[in-house]
């Protein structure tokens, strides 16, 4: 069984860590411990989560819905919105849906079948407009039928309320969603 979802892997700060001795990554992007993973301003069509070639991540049943394999999908948001920065939160979703290269990773990585990709959604653990990526370490794959996806874009939209209404903070709200999108609002004390 998974534990909490507040710390980010060994593997995923090591990567990010190698990146930055290389330049890739400008240290300041890099978020303290349990924050979600920042990948910077720019939307990727990368597969960088930590299972994106190889290991396989499974959908795991919380007490009040589906979650995302924590060492997969840890929540990633890009540096664009901030706590400086909430204007585009308040708006519509921005950046463009995931591409059917990375929707095909997504699916294969978590073992869906392929004749099965039809029956599921991508969802971002931490939503666009909340400055969540559209990187594999945010996206996870939703049965179209289960009750999850419902609940979670309700979650999503009282937290993205709170952010909008000055009751939470944006980087409160990503932090929430992304290490246990069902207790989020709990989290917040907006629900």
């Amino acid at each position: 069984m998974h534990s909490s979802r507040s710390r980010i892997p060994a593997a995923a700060l090591a990567a990010l860590a190698a990146l930055m001795l290389t330049g890739c990554v400008p240290a300041a992007e890099v978020q303290p411990e349990g924050d979600p993973r920042v990948v910077g301003t720019q939307w990727t069509e990368t597969t960088t989560g930590s299972a994106a070639s190889t290991a396989q991540c499974e959908l795991v049943q919380g007490s009040a819905g589906l979650l995302p394999d924590e060492e997969c999908t840890p929540g990633a948001v890009t540096s664009e919105i901030s706590a400086a920065n909430t204007a585009p939160v308040c708006g519509a979703p921005s950046g463009p849906d995931v591409s059917a290269t990375v929707r095909t990773s997504v699916l294969n990585a978590y073992g869906v079948a392929e004749l099965d990709h039809d029956k599921y959604v991508i969802d971002f653990l931490v939503p666009r407009q909340l400055g969540g990526a559209n990187d594999f370490a945010n996206l996870w794959p939703i049965p179209l039928n289960d009750p999850a996806m419902t609940t979670k874009r309700a979650t999503e939209a009282a937290a993205i309320d709170a952010v909008c209404g000055g009751r939470a903070g944006i980087q409160a709200a990503q932090y929430a969603l992304a290490s246990d999108w069902t207790s989020a609002l709990a989290l917040l004390r907006i629900g």
